[in-house]
């Protein structure tokens, strides 16, 4: 065998791998089936999308569930430990040639199980062995229909709580339906958590019960059949122990030991408050091993309060927290604030956006009890949020109620009220760039100011033992300025010796004060951390 000939051979080998390398292209991700688990459990999940590498690396934000490819694509052994938080967890795919986008995976301390088809008839209905208990589906195609059957015992109450527009951000506007053995319909719901529906049923005698999911296009169309795809996912939750909707209060100061109140359906009676301190800003997620369901609420730096203060001896002052009930008919709440003349104050309503079937409005009277501000929606929104400039100083009184004088306990609210300071939002549009050695990559960010924020930006990576960048790596910002068009955005470039994929994190210093920094998100998902990916030249 001559030498000309192992050429020939070494030719023909590198042209062959070269032709795979060029073909190979990052992982696209569509879809996580299940999109979640109950901690303590080893469960499969599919993957959809397009692999060309295989088997792609995971990056799973907490880091707490473990992903692990098996050999057929697209398949994962996806472990969930004991003590993994209840939460949405953020999951990406990467190889050396890029990152996929980020989706959601849920994990819950409820046993769950995964629809199985097919089960359109209520007589095909997947078997509910035991609840309470969360099934994973997916509305597969236009005209489908889930069924499950479950056995209940009159007098116990069944809740049903079907996930899928919130915390999926499934494309479906769901129905779910409570029927007897005989195909009446007892009970059903539609739009209960904005586009997520929810129904609760006292059982009036024992038997076998369907459930059935279907649902609309979230955005209304000419359609008017069911709807189904594979991006129409769902979280249906079972349970006659109790859920939980909602913790109160609904915000809590930090490092401020507060006892904490259960709001939900069917509830048991020893579901007793419980102290909790949160010890970190952000937000806190809670659950209870007595019930399903889990509350998420707002850790902040100011304090917080929960019953109505009328007497205005016991005025508060921002910045500061309030939060309430409309439990009964044309209920109104009354807060005496002490306000600042000729300060500008923000006062933020959230609700309907967590939540609540209350459709708040808002009063502010002044000392001589004159009506000096109201405000029912904002921009279409059904919380009202607005700026108003105190015209005296002295004690104010603010006046929540539900615009039709509706009620009830889930008519929960918090506002947040805080003298008017200058902020700034970055936000990269993207949570993933790929580029070439050697060449410079750019990853733009947006910068929104408000209410006069005028500090020159400049953008910095953050290192992190777990994620360093190579030596001789080059990066620069540019210059958010006061004004113009370059106070919009800010442009941060790497360029680097060598090939690398992983997870780099960016803030925002500024120019005037070096002390005060800035958090960057990224994508849809508002992700803390950016994938970078730099592959070899072409």
């Amino acid at each position: 065998m001559n030498r000309h000939f192992h050429i020939k051979i070494f030719t023909l080998i590198w042209l062959s791998l070269s032709g795979v390398l060029a073909m190979a292209e990052a992982p696209s991700l569509t879809r996580l089936y299940p999109c979640g688990g109950c901690v303590g459990t080893t469960i499969t999940v599919t993957a959809t999308g397009k692999f060309a590498t295989w088997p792609v690396q995971v990056d799973c934000y907490p880091a707490h569930v473990q992903w692990k490819p098996l050999s057929e694509n697209g398949k994962f052994e996806v472990t969930i430990p004991p003590d993994a938080p209840s939460r949405i967890y953020l999951v990406r795919f990467y190889t050396p040639e890029g990152s996929s986008v980020v989706k959601r995976f849920l994990v819950d301390d409820v046993p769950c199980q995964m629809e199985t088809e097919p089960n359109n008839l209520i007589k095909s209905g997947n078997p509910i062995e035991t609840v309470p208990r969360q099934i994973f589906g997916v509305l597969q195609k236009g005209g489908d229909v889930d069924a499950y059957r479950v056995s209940l015992k009159a007098g116990s109450t069944l809740v049903a709580t079907l996930d899928a527009q919130k915390w999926l951000q499934s494309p479906l506007d769901a129905l779910i339906q409570l029927a007897d053995e005989r195909g009446n319909v007892v009970a059903e719901n539609i739009d209960t958590h904005n586009l997520d529906p929810q129904l609760s049923y006292t059982v009036k005698k024992d038997g076998v019960y369907a459930l059935r999911v279907m649902g609309f296009p979230e955005a209304p169309d000419s359609t008017i059949s069911f709807v189904g795809n594979d991006n129409c996912q769902y979280r249906l939750t079972l349970t006659t122990s109790g859920h939980m909707e909602m913790a109160f209060p609904l915000a809590i100061s930090l490092q401020t030991p507060t006892a904490i109140k259960p709001l939900g359906l069917g509830l048991p009676e020893n579901f007793s408050p419980w102290t909790q301190t949160a010890s970190a800003l952000g937000e806190l997620n809670l659950n209870h091993p007595l019930a399903t369901g889990q509350a998420s609420i707002p850790v902040v730096a100011h304090p917080v309060y929960s019953e109505p203060i009328i007497e205005e001896a016991k005025a508060v002052s921002p910045p500061l927290g309030l939060c309430g009930v409309i439990r009964e008919p044309k209920q109104q709440d009354l807060w005496c604030v002490s306000l600042e003349k000729d300060k500008t104050y923000r006062f933020e309503v959230e609700s309907h956006n967590i939540g609540s079937p209350l459709d708040p409005i808002i009063r502010l009277l002044n000392a001589e009890g004159k009506e000096v501000q109201k405000v029912d929606e904002s921009n279409g929104n059904r919380d009202p949020n607005f700026v108003w400039k105190a015209n005296a100083t002295g004690v104010f009184k603010l006046i929540v109620e539900d615009a039709e004088g509706f009620h009830g306990p889930f008519h929960f609210y918090r506002v947040f009220i805080k003298p008017v300071e200058p902020n700034v939002i970055i936000k990269g549009t993207v949570d993933h760039v790929e580029g070439e050695v050697g060449k410079p990559i750019e990853v733009k960010l947006t910068v929104e100011r408000t209410d006069g924020f005028a500090e020159v930006l400049e953008a910095e990576w953050v290192a992190e033992p777990a994620y360093p960048l190579p030596a001789n790596c080059t990066v620069t910002s540019s210059v958010s300025d006061k004004e113009g068009e370059s106070a919009k955005e800010l442009k941060w470039t790497l360029q680097s010796p060598t090939a690398l994929s992983q997870a780099i994190r960016l803030q925002i210093r500024s120019k005037a004060d070096p002390n005060r920094t800035f958090p960057v998100t990224f994508g849809d998902e508002k992700a803390p951390n950016l994938w970078l990916t730099v592959t070899p030249p072409k």
